[in-house]
């Protein structure tokens, strides 16, 4: 970074795009962010969340460049080459330039609108930009447009060497866009974002009006009563109830919501209150529920279908069943999907109480929220989202902002892990507010895990956290001995494709635990595989491919499965070389929280407790609790014997999901099963090879007896009691 004490241009007429000379090396000027106190002025608050988020981007490409070029393996970027741009004409008959290339149908992340492209002729010694426009996978085409470069000096005759951006830039350059744009006049929320003014948190002004009066069940009162009443209205927990008075009468409000405290929930219970006296701030200007990720946002807006039919969901990546009659495109009954103008959408969304978008699309459709002019803004998993996505999303009719989060799970993910951690792009808007003091709403009961489960998290991470009485009658995990346990190995870990990371031990491991587990009666719905990083989910799905029993067990990254849970939980640490990013107290809050009833970890805890004091901590947790070892104890439903398990073969010993033992299951013919002791009583063989009962045994996970063997016994004692008497008799 160039040290200059003022900025060398006005951020709002800077270029959005790269430059050449920055691609290629030449330093762009950023500054650090300012996390703790205030900034000078909105103009300075903005220029630096401009350069930092377009430095993001800059420093990412110009790193992958690099690597390209000095021919070191990348997957960042996607290189096509004997690339022709040609000439050609839209379906509105207007010239345009296209460049025809293998498109996979079924590749939805390849040319997507927006996508930065690059074309050389001399390996990216010079180069210039283009984006997608349109692709036509059907036609194998892509419409694009020039950014850096006038069409008259492309030679269509070269064919040229292109790279797709791995890093998508649509979202860049409308958040950019969006920031450029804001007006530092009536900045909404400046008290509090900019001046940093924690000291009083005041009404939302559609509050201020006189006669205002909030109807919350069968209660009426003035807003102003609402913080003291000590009535929990809605049989809320005592934390929830605060956050929730909190969330109707403070104009800027943070509620952390800690793993399983109802965080989602709460949120809910919150906007139908809103919903329920929109008299007070609904002037055709619906609320606003803005999410980082789609699957977060579909969640919270499908817990606002029952209170209202009034509701947009902005976007086409939904993929919730629930909302697909919510669409913006499908909200006029009886039209045809087609693109309307953005003032037909404006008028759907006005008449609507509810309108939610993530925050790309927020900021891509920033000038019809201007005009839309929602006064109150929900930002769900706030603590995830880069500030300035937040930012671009606010007008100035922005008169009341929630965001509920939680800071000490997953950050803000910048592209550059430079600019994310030394310069502070990572700390999202939710933490910022927390770290200068702000009156932080917190959770403070779990109604998800086990309590040996969330011992692990009460130390370091969450001193105040209370386990809710429910969790105390969590279902034992069948089969095991243990419902938490950490497997310790030192098992070497494999670099693979670039920098990402496998370790087959681990892999091997716990597929062959899941396998075990659903021979054992769970079900494969109750089971998810995480690991830290995607090389490793590779090598399980590959593993998990030839499982038929394993169809159904969801694998994903820990990233993937933030905001999600699981009844039995197996995670796969990976590295045995170094930490890593397992030294990062959110992403190891996120692992250890994510499972019910039953929770194991493979790993390498020698490793880790030398590297973290908080994993040194967890150590001492599990040991406390008699929960980590080299083995897992594997306990015969049937038997009650244990079987020890340290390695993927050890699951041999018990590869019919019993024991070693010989089965002896009385069958219906009154003798017994001879096989190795199995958990599938259909399976059953009798040691006289009698014909089996067809219809009788029926699929039993692991009851030996079928419901009819005892009956069959007596039924049979009876009959040697009639043959003997008429033997007596003849």
């Amino acid at each position: 970074m160039v040290q200059l004490t003022e900025p060398p241009n006005n951020f709002r007429v800077a270029n959005i795009y790269p430059t050449q000379a920055e691609l290629l090396g030449s330093q762009s000027y950023f500054r650090k962010n300012i996390v703790d106190g205030s900034f000078e002025s909105v103009d300075e608050y903005l220029d630096i969340q401009f350069r930092l988020l377009r430095e993001d981007f800059v420093a990412n490409l110009r790193e992958v460049l690099e690597s390209y070029r000095s021919n070191e393996r990348t997957n960042k970027i996607d290189i096509y080459q004997n690339v022709n741009i040609i000439k050609g004409r839209t379906r509105s008959n207007e010239e345009c330039l296209k460049i025809e290339t293998n498109i996979q149908t079924d590749d939805s992340k390849k040319f997507m609108n927006g996508s930065l492209l690059l074309f050389t002729k001399n390996n990216f010694a010079s180069l210039f930009l283009a984006k997608v426009v349109r692709r036509h996978a059907e036609k194998q085409e892509v419409i694009i447009e020039l950014i850096d470069v006038n069409p008259r000096n492309i030679n269509l005759e070269w064919r040229y060497t292109m790279a797709e951006c791995g890093n998508y830039y649509d979202p860049y350059f409308q958040v950019l866009n969006a920031l450029q744009n804001i007006s530092p006049r009536n900045f909404p929320m400046e008290r509090y974002i900019v001046q940093v003014d924690t000291s009083c948190v005041y009404m939302p002004r559609y509050l201020l009006y006189s006669g205002s009066t909030y109807q919350i069940g069968n209660y009426r009162f003035p807003p102003e009563m609402l913080p003291q009443i000590t009535t929990n209205l809605l049989a809320l927990n005592d934390a929830q109830f605060r956050a929730f008075k909190a969330a109707l009468t403070q104009e800027f409000v943070v509620i952390q919501g800690p793993p399983g405290t109802g965080k989602t929930h709460l949120g809910v219970k919150i906007a139908e209150a809103l919903l329920n006296n929109s008299h007070l701030w609904y002037r055709a200007t619906p609320m606003l529920v803005i999410s980082h990720k789609n699957d977060a946002l579909d969640q919270f807006l499908e817990g606002l279908i029952p209170i209202t039919q009034k509701l947009v969901r902005v976007g086409s990546q939904s993929k919730s069943e629930k909302l697909k009659n919510f669409n913006l495109t499908n909200e006029i009954v009886g039209s045809t999907v087609r693109r309307r103008p953005k003032e037909e959408y404006l008028t759907v969304m006005r008449n609507a109480l509810v309108v939610g978008m993530t925050t790309s699309v927020a900021a891509r459709w920033k000038s019809s929220l201007e005009r839309l002019k929602s006064p109150i803004v929900i930002v769900e998993e706030a603590a995830e989202v880069l500030e300035a996505h937040v930012v671009a999303a606010l007008t100035n009719s922005c008169q009341h902002l929630i965001l509920l989060g939680d800071h000490q799970q997953l950050q803000p993910i910048p592209a550059d892990h430079n600019v994310g951690k030394k310069y502070l792009l990572k700390v999202s808007l939710f933490e910022r507010m927390v770290r200068n003091r702000i009156q932080n709403y917190r959770l403070d009961i779990q109604h998800r895990m086990r309590p040996e489960i969330a011992n692990l998290l009460k130390k370091d991470i969450y001193p105040f956290l209370k386990d809710h009485e429910s969790v105390h009658g969590r279902p034992s995990v069948l089969g095991v001995e243990k419902n938490l346990f950490f497997v310790d190995h030192n098992h070497p870990e494999e670099v693979c494709k670039f920098t990402t990371r496998k370790n087959t031990h681990e892999a091997k491991f716990l597929v062959a635990f899941a396998r075990y587990l659903v021979q054992n009666g769970h079900k494969t719905s109750e089971i998810v595989i995480l690991a830290t990083y995607a090389g490793q989910i590779q090598e399980l799905e590959a593993l998990a491919k030839n499982q038929p029993h394993l169809r159904g067990v969801k694998i994903s990254t820990l990233d993937g499965f933030q905001g999600q849970e699981a009844d039995i939980v197996l995670l796969s640490l990976v590295r045995s070389d170094g930490i890593g990013f397992l030294a990062e107290a959110n992403r190891i809050c996120v692992a250890l929280s994510r499972a019910r009833n039953g929770f194991y970890i493979v790993g390498n805890m020698k490793l880790l407790s030398r590297s973290s004091e908080l994993w040194y901590n967890i150590q001492r947790c599990l040991k406390s609790q008699n929960s980590i070892g080299r083995a897992l104890a594997l306990r015969c439903q049937t038997h009650q014997t244990v079987t020890e398990v340290e390695s993927p073969d050890d699951f041999s010993l018990v590869q019919s999901g019993g024991c070693c033992k010989t089965c002896r299951a009385t069958l219906p013919c009154g003798h017994v099963c001879f096989l190795v002791c199995h958990t599938n009583s259909a399976a059953h063989l009798c040691e006289n090879k009698c014909k089996p009962f067809v219809g009788q045994l029926q699929q039993r996970s692991v009851v030996h007896q079928p419901p009819l063997c005892w009956f069959f016994r007596v039924f049979r004692v009876i009959m040697d009691l009639f043959n003997t008497i008429v033997d007596y008799f003849n």
